[in-house]
Order: structure tokens, then C-alpha cells, then sequence
């Protein structure tokens, strides 16, 4: 209730009315009219007393009671100003502004703002808007690593305020309470990633990966040995959206799929939406990797270098222009062409005389600050791979007969985003930005054959190349707009044009001076528009939020496709102890991916939706409860079910890109169901989670056995990951992750034989089932321990990991090989052992 304030100069208040009769006006025409029968002047913003009709008939009482009459039903209050005049403010109100580090004037996203019992989260520029109420220290901001800060809100705010958060590296995690401050901050449909827990989970070469923590959560496993790409309550690899500043990043992990691109000390925040996930992200099936590049210190520089076995990594930040321009640059390179540490075993487990392989990564942004309410920024990235496979030399006795073969093939990222924000209005912000994406990866096989005689000289010189590209042109505009306490809706359209290079195959033979072969193959190369429109409303009401809105999408392609995604995800909570959620989804995914079934290195090949081609569909459906079972442990059960339409397989696991692509698949449904279990505890010395998972995904293809179903290549029926961490002090802790789960399927020949065609020897393969190979259990310990100390200015982290404790052989991918006896064996390959490995880190 709202109530007026009256001091000695405004006795005028207390003048006595006889009557005072209104009927079906507004609290505003009310007040006029009252004010204009007893003389006294009011002021009130243009935006009050306009919403309902109401009807009085007061007799007796003052002016100060009538006004309470009219105005104290609502959230509203009058005070008096001079001698003869009023004036009318809300008594709640919003307040918007943005909480940077005291430090470095960064901003601080993910941080919670409490007013009353009311909470919401910075955004990735550290804005909030939250309703307040005058006159009350009821301001309260927490984040972990900072400490907690309180703000006295004297007077409505018409501007963003800004609000300076402490960092505090000494906090230990029993004091950061008021929600999930560990790995998990539940989002609508997803979570967010805190980046100072994600180091803790031990890794291959003690560098900490997102993806690697990622792996670690319910329904979401790797294809490969330690990470490969992600799949998502049996969804493909090539279903996961991947964002890197609001641009699509098509290959997240590096060659053989040991590390990801990502160097996390670049990273602001991280996003991850499976389920229902909202409705601004499309084009994908499955899941959301929302990333977002570290904005750099505008007070001062900084640095920070990574060191282990395997790889360098740096980062840089600091001012161009102090409290103006900011930038980072985040730089890494591996070792392991002259430290083949992991490599090896490559080498030895294939025969392989010379086996050298190096990535590195480049990211880079600029932040500039016009005014208060508008920023700019430009991010770009650039990452890649080579690897070289030598052949030795042989010559074999009796005969001067020389041979020599070499493979090489890389990949390469390439990704640039820029746009610019402003606040139009406390509640009102636009976005605008534009941006390139580009994968690649080539692959070249040169053979020297050279045989000597009395006779004559033979020579036979062959060469085998391969390419594959896909460039992108992006641009978007983005409006969030804050209604009320209540409600706020997020639109906006985007316009992406895809470039498609699938295949540039050449091959050259020469025999001697006579030349054979020199031909270049380059087939179907597209490109394609894709438009898309999307709309959030985000509602909240008493104990139920609810997140609705819709995707649209048109792919144009030689014909045009289009798609309404609706999005759906409704939470409710029932008490303190118990929430469930309830989600729906239709996703489309309009460009199709290549596997490669196990069978050989992992490449990557896009190709697009089009006329012999239907784009792809999934429908989400789940339902979630959580339930906190004591003070520091919660559990949440997540039951789920996911419906495929026009999912592809491709014959015999391989598709011929010389010939026609879409001659090389089928198209069929396919279905994911399972449950998934997490229990957690967050607070204390001891903290971390255990999760499993039970489900079945299973695909359906007319032309395979009559439409039989058969197991998904990635179906893994039960799924269980552990991961303990302990806070010794302040300085020392210690982890281990523990996991283990079914085996994946492979497609592999049933019947082979020789044939021989006019003096030629050729296989013949012959596949009559789809995923018929089982691969084995897959299970792995990994333990770590990590010391900070203060080096003066410098603050200095060692980590010391060991992937693999018992040296399990989990497999990494399949050989096929033809034996003296004509049988095809399959020999899985294990590339890593027991790995021990130290991580030294420098922040100065």
C-alpha cells in the first residue's frame, strides 16, 4: 500500500472535505479534479494512474485522506512539496545498471542481484534491471570470486547505475551461498558454466577444456577417446550449435579430437542448452554452446601464461585507452610435432615410420565504450591443424626397387564477429552485428614407386588430394525490451549466407615420362540463404516462470524450405525444496554432416538441405524435479523423449563424393528416450556430483532391413560420471573424475572376397546390417592437484594431473585389416595410456 508524507509547511493536507464523489475515472482524473476543487497544485510522471477506472464517495476526512482513497491501492506514494503542492512517485520502481570488477572495469556477467525476494542475473555486459523500492538498502549483489556488495537506493534512477564488485580470490566456497555457485547455475533449458570450477576437473596435460567438462554432465558423451565431438541425448555430433560471440564456430575441437579450440583463460562465460533451449537459437537439433570472449581490462595490463608438455598458451589484456578502448589477445600452440608425447602411439599401433602433427589457436577482441549505454566490439579467431604421415623409404633386396608415401592434411577455423549495443532505454536494448565463419580440411597422399633393371627404369608417381570448405556471411539485429517486473520479450532476425564446397577431389598419375592422369573434380558446389525470426517472452508470476516463444526459419536452397519452431519451458516452484520444469522444442537443422564411422582419422564434410535433400527435425519433449534434499545436496531427475524426421545414414558408412552426394544416403526417422539422475553437493570442503543416465536411441531406415530398427552409431545405454573435488585451503585442492558406459556401434562389412578384373585384384565389401560391431565398455580415472601461491604481484597455479590412473585401452578408432588368409579383422586403435602431466600457470 502507498501512503502520502506530510511535514508542517503542507497543512493544506489537513484542510477538512465535506464530499468528494467520482465515478469512472481514472486515479489520475481523480486527483486533477480533487486537486483543482481545494486549490492545490500536483506533479506526477506522465506514465502513472492511467490504468484502471474507479468509482468514490467519500464524506468527511481530509485532503490527505482522499488521496489515500484514490491512490493507496496502488504501489504509490505523495509527498508534499513548498506550500501548496504534491507530488506523486512510485514506491517501487526499476532500476537498471551494469556491475563491472572494481579492478580492472570489467564486466562481471552471471552475477546475482537480490532486491527483496527477487533475484535476476547479469548479462554478459554485467546489465541487470530489477525492481526496487525507494529508501531501503535492499541492493544486494553476489558472485563467486567477488566480494558480496550492498547498494543504498536513495532516489528513483532515471540512468543506468554502476555498481563495483571487489575480487576476492581468497573466498572460500562455503561462503558464496545464495545459489549454485559451482559448475551449475540452472538456465531456462540449460546452464551456465562457472569458469573457476571448470579448472578444477582434471584433463588431459592438466589444460583445462570446457568441452572436457561438458562431457561430464548427464546425457552428453564423447564420440572418441577423451573428447571428439559432443553428443547430446542421442543427437549427431554435427547437431550442436557452437557460438563464439554470436558467430557459428563448425569445429570446436582440434584434429583426433584430444583438445578443444578453446583456450578457457579467453573466455567470459559459457552457456549450455540441451533440452528445450531458447527460442533466438536455432539451427541445430540438439544442443547450444553459447561462448562469450573475455572483454579486456580498461584500468590496467595484464598477463598470463600456460605452460605444459604439450602446449604454450598466453593471454594479454588491458587498455588502448584507459576507461575507453580495451583489448585481448589469447594465443596458443602445441608441442607435439617435435613432442609426440600422445602421438606415438599413433605411430606404433598403425606401423608408421614418421608421424609429426601441431594445432595452435589466435583469439582477439576490441571493446570500445562510446558512452554509458553503447559499446562496440570486434572478435576474431583463427585456428587450425597440419599433420604429416611419412612413409619410409623401402628398397627391398635382390631388386633396386624404391618406395615412398606421405599423407598430409590439416583443418582450419576461421571466424570474425563484430557488432555494436546500446541501451535505448533502461529497459530497451538493440544490437547490431555482422560477421564471417569458414571451416576447411584437406587431405593430400603422394606415392613414389621407382624400379631399377638391367633393362630399363620404371617410375610410378601418384597424387590423391581432397578439400572440403564452408564459408558463411552473417548478420543480425537483436531487441530486448523489459516490460515490467513480469515480462520480457527478446526478438530479432537474422541472415546467414552459406557458401558449400563439399568436394574438390584431384588425382594425378604418372608413369614414367607418360602422364595418365591430371584431373580435377570439383562437384555440386552451392550456396544458400537461411533466414530466420525468432520471439521470446521470458514471464515470471509468483511461483511459476515460463518461457515461450517461437523459431523461423527459411532455407533457400534451389528450393526453399521453411520451419516454425515452436519453444516451450515452464517452471514451477512448489515450495523451497522442490521445482519441477516442463519443456517442448521443435528444432530444424537445414545443412547435413558426413560421419565417418569410426573407420579411419575423423574429417569433417558439410553439405546443405536441397532439392533431393529434406532438412532435418527433431521434437523435444521433457520433464524435470528437483528437489533439495538437505542443506548442501539436490537432486534432479530429468525424464526426456526426442521424435527425428529426415534423419540421414549414409551407405556402407561412407559416402562417395565423386559420384553424386545425395545417391550416397538414406533418409529415415529415429527416436532418444532415457533418464537422466544427478545428485550434487555445492557447498563445503567436499563438493561435486555424481549423474546417470539410462536411454536407448534407435533409427529407422526403409531401404535397412525393411525399415527394421537398428541401434544408433552413438546409442550408449547406461552412462554413469562421478566428479569429487576437495578444498583443502585456500590454495590447495585435489579432484578426480571418475566414468564409465556402454560401448558405441560401428557399421562393419559382413562378407568380403577378392576378385580379380582383367589382370586387377579388388575387395569386394558387402554390408547387410547398419551398426553391427559393438564397441567395448569404455571407463577412465583421472585424479588432480592444484596449488596456487601469491608471488608477490604474480599469481602462480601448478597442476598436477594423471589421465588414465590404470592405463585402460579405450578405443579411439578401428582399423579394418585383410589377413594372409583372406579374413577381415578390425583392430580398435587406443592411442592413450596412462598419462601423468604437470600444468604450470603465471597470472602477472
Amino acid at each position: 500500500m502507498g501512503g502520502g508524507k506530510a511535514f508542517a509547511q503542507c497543512s493544506f493536507l489537513d484542510t477538512k472535505i465535506s464530499s468528494y464523489t467520482c465515478k469512472d475515472l481514472s486515479p489520475k482524473e481523480a486527483v486533477v479534479e480533487l486537486s483543482k476543487i481545494y486549490n492545490f497544485k500536483v506533479s506526477y510522471p506522465s506514465d502513472l494512474l492511467n490504468e484502471k477506472r474507479i468509482t468514490l464517495a467519500l464524506k468527511g476526512g481530509t485532503i490527505k485522506d482522499a488521496l489515500n482513497e484514490i491512490i493507496g491501492r496502488y504501489d504509490l506514494e505523495f509527498v508534499c512539496v513548498g506550500e501548496n503542492s504534491i507530488v506523486i512517485r512510485k514506491l517501487q520502481f526499476f532500476i537498471s545498471g551494469f556491475i563491472l570488477d572494481s579492478s580492472s572495469h570489467q564486466p562481471v556477467s552471471d552475477a546475482i542481484v537480490v532486491s527483496s525476494k527477487q533475484w535476476v542475473e547479469s548479462d554478459e555486459d554485467g546489465f541487470f534491471h530489477i525492481l526496487c523500492k525507494v529508501g531501503q538498502k535492499n541492493l544486494r549483489v553476489y558472485h563467486p570470486g567477488f566480494d558480496t556488495k550492498s547498494v543504498f537506493v536513495e532516489r528513483v534512477e532515471t540512468e543506468p547505475i554502476t555498481i563495483y564488485l571487489k575480487p576476492n580470490s581468497e573466498l572460500s566456497i562455503a561462503e558464496v551461498r545464495v545459489y549454485d555457485s559451482l559448475i551449475m547455475v540452472e538456465k531456462a533449458g540449460g546452464l551456465k558454466l562457472n569458469m573457476e570450477e571448470v579448472s578444477k576437473i582434471p584433463s588431459i596435460a592438466g589444460s583445462p577444456g570446457i568441452l572436457n567438462s561438458l562431457r561430464f554432465l548427464p546425457s552428453v558423451q564423447s564420440t572418441l577417446e577423451v573428447n571428439g565431438g559432443l553428443v547430446v541425448q542421442g543427437g549427431g555430433r554435427d547437431q550442436n550449435l557452437v557460438l563464439v560471440d554470436g558467430m557459428e564456430l563448425y569445429n570446436p575441437m582440434h584434429l583426433f579430437g584430444l583438445f578443444s579450440v578453446f583456450d578457457q583463460s579467453s573466455l567470459q562465460s559459457v552457456g549450455f542448452y540441451k533440452n528445450a533451449f531458447p527460442a533466438q537459437f536455432g539451427g541445430r537439433l540438439s544442443s547450444v554452446l553459447d561462448v562469450k570472449t573475455k572483454v579486456g581490462d580498461f584500468k590496467k595490463w595484464n598477463s598470463k601464461i600456460n605452460l605444459n608438455p604439450v602446449m604454450i598458451e598466453t593471454v594479454v589484456d588491458g587498455p588502448i585507452k584507459k576507461d575507453k578502448t580495451s583489448t585481448m589477445v589469447a594465443a596458443r600452440r602445441s608441442f607435439t610435432d617435435f613432442f609426440p608425447l600422445f602421438y606415438e602411439q599413433i605411430q606404433k599401433q598403425n606401423q608408421l615410420s614418421n608421424f609429426n602433427y601441431f594445432f595452435y589457436d589466435l583469439t582477439a577482441n576490441i571493446n570500445h565504450k562510446f558512452s554509458d549505454k553503447t559499446f562496440g566490439y570486434f572478435t576474431s579467431y583463427l585456428g587450425g591443424d597440419r599433420g604429416y604421415i611419412n612413409g619410409d623409404e623401402k628398397s627391398f633386396s635382390g631388386e633396386e626397387i624404391t618406395e615412398n608415401q606421405k599423407d598430409v592434411f590439416t583443418q582450419s577455423n576461421v571466424l570474425s564477429t563484430m557488432g555494436i549495443k546500446t541501451w535505448l532505454s533502461n529497459s530497451l536494448n538493440l544490437t547490431v552485428k555482422t560477421g564471417y565463419a569458414g571451416y576447411g580440411f584437406t587431405h593430400q597422399n603422394d606415392y613414389f614407386l621407382k624400379i631399377l633393371s638391367d633393362v630399363e627404369t620404371y617410375e610410378r608417381e601418384a597424387k590423391l588430394s581432397y578439400s572440403s570448405r564452408i564459408n558463411d556471411w552473417k548478420t543480425g539485429i537483436y531487441l530486448k525490451a523489459i516490460q515490467d517486473k513480469n515480462n520480457k520479450i527478446t526478438l530479432g532476425m537474422e541472415n546467414v549466407w552459406h557458401q558449400f564446397v563439399p568436394a574438390n577431389s584431384g588425382y594425378y598419375l604418372r608413369e614414367n615420362d607418360l602422364i595418365n592422369y591430371d584431373t580435377f573434380y570439383q562437384k555440386r558446389n552451392s550456396k544458400a540463404l537461411e533466414q530466420r525470426y525468432f520471439f521470446v517472452n521470458d514471464f515470471r508470476q509468483n511461483k511459476i516462470s515460463v518461457s515461450a516463444g517461437f523459431h523461423y526459419s527459411a532455407f533457400i536452397n534451389e528450393v526453399t524450405y521453411h520451419s516454425l519452431q515452436p519453444r516451450l519451458n515452464v517452471i514451477f516452484d512448489a515450495n523451497k525444496k522442490n521445482k519441477i520444469g516442463l519443456n517442448f522444442a521443435k528444432t530444424s537443422q537445414f545443412m547435413l554432416y558426413v560421419p565417418n564411422n569410426h573407420l579411419g582419422i575423423p574429417i569433417d564434410i558439410w553439405i546443405p538441405a536441397g532439392k533431393s535433400i529434406e532438412p532435418m527435425h527433431c521434437y523435444h519433449y521433457s520433464l524435470d524435479y528437483t528437489k533439495l534434499i538437505k542443506k548442501n545436496w539436490v537432486m534432479h531427475t530429468n525424464i526426456y523423449y526426442k521424435n527425428f524426421l529426415q534423419i540421414i545414414e549414409y551407405k556402407n558408412g561412407v559416402a562417395d563424393f565423386i559420384n553424386e552426394w545425395d545417391k550416397a544416403l538414406y533418409r529415415g526417422i529415429g527416436r532418444t528416450k532415457g533418464v537422466e539422475f544427478i545428485l550434487r553437493k555445492d557447498i563445503g570442503k567436499w563438493n561435486g556430483w555424481a549423474s546417470y543416465s539410462l536411454s536407448k536411441s534407435d533409427r529407422s531406415i526403409k531401404e535397412i532391413k525393411f525399415g527394421q530398427w537398428f541401434p544408433y552409431q552413438y546409442d550408449r545405454r547406461h552412462d554413469f560420471k562421478c566428479v569429487i573435488h576437495y578444498q583443502h585451503n585456500a590454495n590447495l585442492s585435489f579432484g578426480t573424475t571418475w566414468s564409465v558406459a556402454s560401448g558405441n556401434y560401428l557399421t562393419a562389412p559382413q562378407i568380403h572376397y577378392a576378385l580379380t578384373v582383367e589382370g586387377q585384384r579388388y575387395l569386394i565389401e558387402q554390408y547387410t546390417q547398419k551398426n553391427n560391431l559393438k564397441l567395448p565398455v569404455y571407463h577412465r580415472l583421472d585424479i588432480g592437484v592444484h596449488h596456487k601461491k601469491n608471488l608477490g604481484n604474480s599469481l602462480q597455479i601448478i597442476s598436477f594431473t594423471i589421465y588414465n590412473v590404470y592405463n585402460q585401452n579405450n578405443v579411439f578408432y578401428v582399423n579394418s585389416v585383410i589377413k594372409s588368409n583372406g579374413k577381415l579383422e578390425f583392430n580398435p586403435i587406443s592411442i592413450l595410456p596412462v598419462l601423468p602431466s604437470i600444468n604450470y600457470a603465471l597470472i602477472f
